[in-house]
């Protein structure tokens, strides 16, 4: 059997001797250490889809900027 916490996992199972239940076995274990790491993990990839957006935003920007100075193409042709 076994039970997950926030902080731990913990594992348990009876130990038998000829069908009679003679004790336990439990084993623990502390999440925090994979908490930190997912926090981690979750933190580097927030800052890199800001930097993403920010990134993204600039070149936009630059983009815009060309297409609005380029000069107008067959403005008015046809008419």
């Amino acid at each position: 059997m076994s039970h997950t916490g926030l902080s731990e996992l913990s594992v348990w199972a009876p130990i038998k001797l000829k069908g009679e239940t003679v004790g336990a076995l439990r084993l623990r274990e502390s999440l925090q250490s994979l908490q930190r790491t997912v926090w981690r993990v979750m933190a580097l990839a927030s800052l890199l889809i800001v930097l993403a957006i920010v990134l993204a935003s600039r070149v936009l920007r630059l983009v815009q900027r060309r297409a609005h100075r380029a000069p107008a193409l067959d403005r008015g042709a046809g008419r």
